[in-house]
C-alpha cells in the first residue's frame, strides 16, 4: 500500500510540473526544454531553507516558488531576443547550467552527495509525516495551483497569451505587449515548478543532482505532448501515464537497469504512437 502512495505522490508532483510547462508550451507556444531546471531550483532552495534556516513550511514553499520564478525571469530575458528553435536551445542550455551548478557547488549543494536531513513538514500544527498525510498535502497544493491556473488561462489575460502563440504580428497589431507576455508566461510556469520542487524535496527527504538530470525536462515535454498541449486535463493525464504506467514494471520483478531501459522504450513508443495517431495528444487542442 505504501508503494501505491509513493506513486500517487509522484504523479501529483509531476502533474503540477506538467501544468506549468503546459502553460509555456501549450498556451504560450514556446517549446521549452529547461523546465526541469526550475524544478531543481525549487527543490534546492527548499532544502537549504529547511536545513540551514529552519523556515516554516508555508513560507518555505512560497520562497522556493519565488526563487524558481526569478530563474524563469532570467531565462525569459534571454529568450525574448530569440525565436523558434533558438529558444529551445537556450532553455536546454539553462537546464545544463543548473544541473552543473547543483553537481559541483560543494559549499552550497554538497555536490553529488546532496542535501540530507529534510523531513516531512508540519503545517499550522498539523503533521504530514506519513505517506497518506503527505499525499493529502500535495493534493491540496496541487488543487489550489490548478484552480489558479484555470483562472489564468480562462480570463482575457489567458486569451492574450494564446493570441501571440497563434500570430505574434497580429498580437502586436492588437496592442498586446508580446515580450511582456512571454516573460510572464515563463515566470508563472516556473513558479509552479518551484512549488513542485519543494514538495519533491520533502517527499524524498534528500535533494541531490540525480533527481534533476537533463532527462527530467525531456520527460516533462513527453507528458505535455502525450496528454495534449493546451489542455489542463491533458497535462494531468500525461503525468499519470508517463509516471504511473512504467512503475507497473516493478511488479514484473525486473532488475533496476532493465527496468530503466524498458521505461525509456515505453516513453519513446508512447510519444511516437501519440504523434502519429493523435497529433493533438489525448486531450489536446493543438497539433505538435
Amino acid at each position: 500500500m505504501n508503494y501505491l502512495y509513493c506513486i500517487a505522490i509522484l504523479v501529483v508532483i509531476y502533474a503540477l510540473l506538467s501544468e506549468g510547462l503546459n502553460l509555456i508550451m501549450g498556451h504560450g507556444g514556446i517549446f521549452s526544454m529547461g523546465h526541469g531546471a526550475f524544478f531543481a531550483v525549487g527543490a534546492y532552495v527548499s532544502a537549504l531553507l529547511y536545513t540551514r534556516v529552519g523556515m516554516a513550511f508555508p513560507l518555505e514553499l512560497l520562497m522556493s516558488a519565488l526563487a524558481a520564478m526569478l530563474c524563469g525571469l532570467m531565462l525569459s530575458l534571454a529568450a525574448m531576443r530569440l525565436k523558434g528553435d533558438y529558444i529551445t536551445f537556450c532553455s536546454y542550455g539553462f537546464a545544463i547550467v543548473v544541473y552543473t551548478v547543483a553537481n559541483n557547488w560543494l559549499d552550497v549543494t554538497n555536490g553529488p552527495t546532496g542535501i540530507s536531513g529534510i523531513m516531512r513538514p508540519t503545517v499550522f500544527g498539523l503533521s504530514f509525516t506519513t505517506l497518506p498525510q503527505y499525499l493529502l498535502l500535495c493534493l491540496m497544493v496541487a488543487a489550489i495551483s490548478f484552480l489558479v491556473m484555470y483562472r489564468v488561462v480562462h480570463l482575457p489575460y489567458g486569451k492574450s497569451i494564446e493570441a501571440f502563440r497563434e500570430d505574434e504580428a497580429a498580437a502586436y497589431a492588437s496592442g498586446i505587449n508580446v515580450a511582456l507576455r512571454k516573460t510572464q508566461v515563463f515566470c508563472i510556469g516556473a513558479f509552479f515548478a518551484g512549488l513542485a520542487g519543494c514538495l519533491y524535496a520533502h517527499y524524498m527527504m534528500i535533494c541531490d543532482p540525480t533527481s534533476f538530470k537533463i532527462s527530467v525536462s525531456s520527460l516533462l515535454v513527453c507528458m505535455v505532448i502525450i496528454g495534449g498541449m493546451g489542455s489542463m486535463l491533458g497535462a494531468v493525464a500525461g503525468a499519470i501515464i508517463v509516471i504511473g504506467l512504467p512503475e507497473l514494471l516493478t511488479f514484473l520483478g525486473l532488475s533496476g537497469s532493465y527496468s530503466e531501459q524498458i521505461q525509456d522504450m515505453i516513453y519513446s513508443l508512447l510519444l511516437i504512437v501519440i504523434i502519429v495517431n493523435r497529433p493533438r495528444g489525448l486531450f489536446g487542442k493543438l497539433k505538435f
